[in-house]
């Protein structure tokens, strides 16, 4: 009788101490969603995106041929929020396409260059209309 209890006791308190080492591991965790300010004048920010084909790694190691938008020209380190993130930069492309960071009421613009042949292209932003078009060849 003895010995059942001591067992009892012992898992609880592993399972105590389980929970107090995983609270004290999780406490440094951050996340972020990186973005990019636009240039421009306040209230106007514009923002010079890259529509170009390439290749998209997945969770299972293989990759997948697809069209993704990315900066046209790499964002300065000021343009980059947050700024807390090291070596952080707007790859040439990648899915979703760049956050673009602007407050509200923003008259914002999207200037396109796209690389790599004709493909049709949407900008989607949330409760926005938009309009799908087609890209040229540069």
């Amino acid at each position: 009788m003895y010995a059942v209890k001591t067992n009892k006791s012992v898992r609880q308190l592993l399972g105590v101490g389980a929970l107090l080492c995983a609270a004290l591991l999780a406490g440094n965790v951050r996340a972020a969603a990186p973005g990019i300010i636009g240039t421009g004048s306040a209230g106007q920010p514009h923002f010079a995106l890259t529509a170009a084909p390439g290749h998209i790694s997945q969770p299972d190691g293989n990759t997948v041929y697809s069209w993704g938008y990315g900066c046209a020209s790499p964002p300065g380190s000021d343009r980059f929020l947050p700024a807390n993130i090291p070596n952080a930069k707007c790859p040439d492309i990648q899915l979703p396409g760049p956050t673009l960071i602007v407050h509200q009421d923003d008259v914002v613009t999207v200037g396109e260059i796209c690389e790599g042949g004709r493909a049709s292209l949407a900008v989607v932003a949330a409760g926005r209309r938009h309009n799908n078009h087609w890209c040229a060849e540069v």
